[in-house]
């Protein structure tokens, strides 16, 4: 009688340990993740607030500027982050908030549609855009332009660049 009561409970605390193992390895694992979307949250938070500095921001304009980065978060295939980073290149470009939110649009659509990283569009952008005195409202008209050079040719974006970055030289001379 003695042996069976004690292997029932033997069994019984085997049970109940692993039990307690998978709720503690589940529980961390749920901790884990809600780590690292509040570390993305912060992340992005901190992003815009850069953003806003750096372009000059009111206080609407900032919730413009995360406003478009979380429309274009949602909507293309580039996280809000990103598209905060983004237009952080254009603010330390010289762009001020409107001009950022605009410029933006075509940067994310020449980086989707050529494959490039979110900051060789942006810089090929602002380059194009400050070289030639073009309005940032006509972003998505040179990343259209950009997109049909890049791929109906051998250019890729940071040749284009490179290539934008002589013309413009030349053009001055």
């Amino acid at each position: 009688i003695g042996s069976k009561y004690n292997g029932q409970g033997v069994n019984k605390a085997r049970s109940s340990l692993r039990n307690l193992a998978g709720s503690l390895v589940g529980t961390a694992g749920v901790a884990a993740a809600m780590q690292a979307v509040i570390r993305v949250g912060a992340t992005f938070e901190q992003s815009i607030k850069t953003v806003g500095v750096l372009a000059g921001a009111t206080g609407k304009q900032f919730a413009a500027l995360e406003q478009t980065a979380r429309q274009l978060g949602e909507s293309t295939k580039f996280t809000a982050s990103q598209v905060a980073d983004g237009m952080q290149d254009f603010a330390r470009a010289g762009f001020k908030t409107v001009e950022t939110t605009q410029a933006i649009r075509g940067a994310v659509s020449l980086a989707a549609a050529t494959n490039a990283e979110m900051t060789q569009a942006t810089s090929a952008m602002s380059n194009a855009v400050k070289q030639f005195g073009l309005d940032a409202g006509k972003s998505t008209k040179v990343a259209d332009v950009f997109t049909y050079a890049i791929n109906n040719s051998k250019l890729d974006i940071t040749s284009l660049s490179e290539e934008i970055g002589r013309a413009s030289c030349r053009e001055r001379v």
